[in-house]
């Protein structure tokens, strides 16, 4: 798999990772927030607390 190509599949899994945190969101009480910019994936809760979770081409690794 070449670079490119990973990125474009890590980019399509990030954001189907942010599409279902839409949905979780949106059909609970939970109250959150997410964005998805240049490979890095930033999700916020409602009580400030944050993930990221980014892709590392070098390894072909989301982490």
């Amino acid at each position: 798999m070449t670079d490119s190509e990973f990125i474009a599949v890590a980019d399509a899994t990030l954001a189907a990772i942010g599409a279902a945190l839409d949905n979780a969101f949106n059909s609970s009480d939970a109250d959150g927030d997410w964005r998805l910019n240049d490979g890095i994936l930033e999700i916020e809760g409602g009580d400030g607390g944050k993930l990221i979770v980014n892709r590392h081409v070098p390894n072909r690794e989301i982490w």
